[in-house]
């Protein structure tokens, strides 16, 4: 569930329209800035590692010895028993169906990107060598092990309200809560920087000063007035006309992680191994929402409004795990990554262009003297945030069964405690406080689910398959259903100091999404079933 956040006033504070709450949004705590909706977006993750491990579905915490394994369990670089080198490639593609203002639309989206890549150094011990230390291997990686890659097209006809509505509102909110008008009208009106600035310097909102109150629509000449400018009439009235609403949205780029760990073999029977990460952030969102009136004399004929909002960041992740050989048939595994503090910085800005029919802005000089509105287009300047966000720990517990040299079967179990997610503010411990305690009501602590098999065909090939299931961190927002589904297979190829491998990942999940929000709970929703695709091949060289 993603709403639209706003600022209001020079000094950037973040103010989401939910704080107009209506029943859906009785999780949300009153002054909430809306940064508790990033949660399921840099604290997920999705199928990542070589291709061996994304036909696994991800599964492996306890199987060890693949150099996909290392950002899941620094344990596993105690299996190896030669050093290695390996590169990934693959081709990705997102398929969204949207259902809006009773209208369905699909969009699709495809990329191409370097996943994973990686080396292992091994130290083993030869077999004469005494001793219960076998040795260890030192590993280096790169993997994304989240995509943000995705597309949507929403269209349809709305009835009731408009965006307008929405940024009058929001004005409104700032003035509720302690700005002023003065704040938005010393701005520059070629080049202002908040969201009230604007949609009041594109005429999409006025302010009335006798009731220190913003309102969607500016005054229009009035025939039936005596050609007189009225102030305070709306744009449209939906009892003769009806919004045609757009909006595209594109999600770009991911997160990334570069592990460097250490894995040791303890009598060849105990695998312990610890590590770090840096996290590397980097979700870029850019969305066009059009909106387009019937003829309407001396009114707004279309307006559309561009949003783009990046945030980058780095994190600091420890990981420590161990797999033990229980017998020479099974294998249990165990690994924790500590919490991710991220140091985030977030840039975005906002343009808008309108049409008018006319309108009369200005008619002090008297009649046959007065200003038309025809046209305006605004943008903002670029603006930016800093602050932390603390990414929830992960741990994981395996068994992996295993039949000899005709492959194995391996299933991990992964919680995830979304309710543990935060945000902090450098200088101010008091900003997010009200987005913390959302992030307590919105959110569940989680079970996640990987299970994957390989099957040896021959002595150079093998065939794979598993299945991922990542649960609704949602804690009962709505009736919608967010759970995630992986299905995946793959094969591989091996000869003595080579290898090559292929993996088809399909997953399947489902979104709210909501262009803007009104206090009267009547905005416009789209629900989105999502498809991700991802086609991976890996190569590698041992010796």
């Amino acid at each position: 569930m993603m709403h639209k956040k706003s600022r209001i006033g020079s000094l950037l504070v973040v103010v989401m329209s939910v704080f107009f709450y209506a029943p859906t949004f009785a999780q949300v705590e009153p002054g909430s800035l809306g940064y508790y909706n990033y949660v399921p977006v840099f604290g997920g993750q999705t199928v990542y590692g070589t291709a061996r491990i994304q036909g696994l579905a991800g599964a492996g915490v306890s199987l060890g010895g693949d150099i996909g394994l290392i950002t899941y369990n620094p344990a596993a670089l105690g299996l190896f028993r030669k050093s290695e080198v390996s590169l990934s490639a693959g081709i990705g593609s997102s398929g969204t169906q949207s259902d809006f203002l009773g209208n369905t639309t699909k969009a699709n989206r495809t990329w191409f990107g370097i996943p994973n890549f990686g080396a292992v150094i091994n130290f083993s011990k030869d077999d004469l060598v005494p001793g219960i230390f076998r040795g260890g291997s030192l590993g280096i990686t790169f993997t994304k092990v989240n995509d943000y890659q995705q597309r949507y097209l929403m269209s349809g006809t709305n009835s009731q309200n408009s965006m307008t509505d929405y940024f009058a509102e929001n004005a409104n909110a700032g003035l509720a809560a302690g700005g002023s008008f003065g704040n938005v009208y010393k701005q520059k009106s070629d080049l202002p920087n908040t969201l009230d600035a604007l949609s009041y310097y594109t005429y999409l909102i006025d302010y009335d000063s006798s009731s220190n109150q913003y309102y969607a629509g500016v005054g229009f000449y009035d025939k039936n007035n005596g050609g007189h400018y009225t102030k305070g009439d709306n744009y449209y009235d939906f009892s003769l006309d009806k919004a045609k609403q757009k909006e595209t949205v594109l999600q770009k780029a991911g997160q990334y992680s570069w592990d460097i760990s250490y894995g040791a073999n303890i009598n060849d029977r105990v695998y312990l191994g610890i590590g770090g990460s840096i996290l590397i952030s980097n979700y870029q969102q850019e969305r066009l929402f059009e909106e387009t009136h019937a003829p309407f004399p001396y009114g707004l004929k279309d307006f559309t409004f561009r949003e783009t909002d990046v945030h980058k960041g780095t994190g600091y992740v420890a990981k420590a795990g161990a797999i033990v050989k229980a017998t020479d048939w099974m294998r249990i595994g165990a690994s924790i990554q500590s919490p991710t503090y991220n140091y985030m910085r977030e840039t975005y800005s906002w343009g808008a262009v309108a049409n008018y029919d006319g309108v009369i802005i200005d008619n002090t000089a008297g009649p046959g003297n007065e200003s038309y509105l025809y046209h305006a287009d605004v943008k903002t300047t670029t603006n930016s945030f800093n602050y932390r966000f603390v990414k929830p720990m992960r741990a994981s517990a395996g068994l992996t069964l295993l039949a000899g040299k005709k492959g194995f079967i391996t299933g991990d179990i992964e919680y995830v405690p979304y309710k543990t997610a935060s945000l902090q503010y450098p200088g101010d411990r008091f900003l997010f406080m009200a987005d913390n305690a959302t992030i307590k009501n919105m959110y569940n602590n989680v079970f996640n689910y990987k299970l994957g098999a390989e099957v040896r065909l021959a002595k150079q090939y093998t065939v794979r398959g598993g299945f991922a299931y990542n649960a609704d961190p949602y804690n009962r927002v709505d009736d919608l259903k967010r759970d995630q589904y992986y299905f995946t297979m793959g094969g591989g190829y091996r000869i003595e100091g080579f290898y090559v491998d292929i993996a088809v990942v399909q997953g399947f999940t489902n979104q709210r999404y909501k262009p803007y929000t009104l206090a009267n709970g009547q905005e416009p929703t789209a629900d989105i079933k999502k498809h991700y695709g991802f086609y991976q091949v890996t190569a590698g060289f041992t010796f």
